[in-house]
């Protein structure tokens, strides 16, 4: 009854930081009910599910949706020093020091992305190397993807393309919107 109680208390609360994989091994190494350690295997699934929603892209940077980003736990377990949000929703934040930018900008071409997130884009450029960013928009493959691309040609030197790959590289699902990539394109060949 009690391994049923701390399995709830993880899946309630939505604790899906890596440790509580090791948590539900113990359980499932100690009990002898075919139910619970069913219930152990659904469940580090779903933490397993959870964590693939945040990719590493280079160095310091990642991207991921809004539902990892939304987890507090999994946002201080891996340590993430500043969240980037590029939606119109937002997401819970830590009083753990984390340093939240929130951006509200739309999927489509109609904005100028490059002027909606320069000031974010310069702020990030200084802060010290060993942070962590991470980047999320709703769904982690269209404006985060874009935005973590400006990110690395600021950071690193890289032409946009170049940048954007190493981003789809690192992010399978990443599909950015075909006309803010010509946008993004069109306005850094032209500057």
């Amino acid at each position: 009854d009690n391994d049923v109680g701390i399995i709830n208390n993880i899946v309630n609360a939505n604790l899906f930081g890596k440790k509580y994989l090791f948590i539900l091994d113990e359980i499932m190494n100690k009990s002898d009910t075919v139910s619970v350690k069913n219930t152990c295997t659904s469940v580090k699934n779903l933490i397993i599910t959870h964590n693939e929603r945040c990719s590493l892209i280079k160095d310091n940077i990642y991207v991921s949706d809004i539902k990892f980003a939304d987890n507090i736990v999994s946002l201080t377990e891996e340590g993430f020093t500043h969240v980037v949000s590029l939606t119109g929703k937002y997401v819970t934040q830590s009083d753990s020091g984390t340093i939240y930018y929130h951006i509200n900008i739309p999927d489509k071409a109609t904005i100028n992305f490059i002027d909606e997130v320069s000031e974010c884009v310069s702020q990030l450029i200084k802060i010290p190397e060993n942070s962590k960013i991470l980047c999320h928009c709703f769904s982690g493959v269209s404006r985060s993807v874009l935005f973590a691309s400006i990110l690395i040609i600021h950071k690193y030197g890289f032409t946009f393309d170049d940048a954007l790959d190493v981003v789809k590289n690192n992010r399978s699902v990443s599909n950015p919107n075909p006309d803010l990539v010509k946008q993004i394109s069109d306005r850094l060949s032209s500057d």
